[in-house]
């Protein structure tokens, strides 16, 4: 079994009118279990680690500095430092899909789902899967200020654009189809020092401010468009996954 893994919890002084929250070093395989606690998603802008402090003001100008902030943090984050390529890995419990790596794959134009390599393999035997659909990037912004929180998004090249993972939110279930899209949105992501991707946030466990980091893929049976798959990388956002036949997983990055 894997272990558990607690990501960096950091005190936030309210004093601090913004404070960036920096990547944890201190991380541990994880167990394949969801904590109750979800980091918030989205698949618009990034939005910075920040804690505002604004006494005072009334909720409609809270609202008017936040989104002037995200309308700035979406200006300054450039996306302009691209990585060396690499492979996205898979490490489970479940024995049919650990050692895999993930697949970009035809989900209706101009989107992609991202599975298993063992699922082409049981669907299309002796068929060459090509360097191309499992190879990807990782970009970041040669942004300096810190508290643009420019937090890096994973990229996969086809002919025309690049796209960027994002996850596809629902309304029914706790369970967020992962794809990737072309443009300048998607979703902030980080690797850790085991190189395992994860979602960081903000939560309240104590009482006070404090960031962790969250691993909560699993490989589950979705519907992207007219697309079913019986294997599909998706987010879990707490508790147990309502999504169809899901197995947690690990994502890890190795170079190529």
């Amino acid at each position: 079994m894997y272990k558990k893994v607690r990501g960096q919890k950091q005190n936030t002084d309210s004093r601090d009118s913004l404070s960036d929250i920096q990547s944890s070093s201190d991380h541990r395989q994880s167990k394949f279990s969801v904590p109750q606690i979800s980091p918030y998603i989205t698949s618009t802008i990034a939005t910075p680690y920040t804690t505002l402090k604004m006494r005072g003001l009334s909720v409609a100008a809270n609202l008017t500095v936040l989104a002037t902030l995200a309308c700035t943090t979406a200006a300054q984050c450039t996306y302009d430092k691209q990585s060396a390529p690499f492979r996205l890995k898979i490490s489970s419990d479940n024995e049919r899909i650990n050692g895999s790596v993930l697949v970009s794959s035809h989900a209706g134009p101009p989107f992609r789902n991202l599975l298993p390599d063992v699922w082409y393999k049981e669907e299309y035997p002796g068929n060459v899967i090509s360097n191309g659909s499992t190879t990807f990037y990782y970009n970041t912004s040669s942004t300096t200020e810190d508290y643009y929180g420019c937090t890096g998004k994973l990229f996969w090249k086809q002919p025309g654009w690049d796209s960027i993972l994002a996850f596809r939110e629902s309304f029914v279930n706790n369970t967020f189809v992962t794809f990737l899209a072309p443009g300048e949105a998607g979703t902030g992501v980080e690797f850790d020092q085991d190189e395992k991707l994860h979602l960081k946030a903000f939560t309240d466990r104590s009482g006070g401010m404090q960031t962790e980091s969250f691993y909560n893929f699993h490989i589950c049976s979705t519907v992207f468009g007219s697309y079913r798959y019986p294997d599909s990388l998706a987010w879990v956002i707490s508790g147990e996954p309502d999504g169809v036949n899901c197995r947690a997983v690990n994502v890890t990055r190795e170079w190529v």
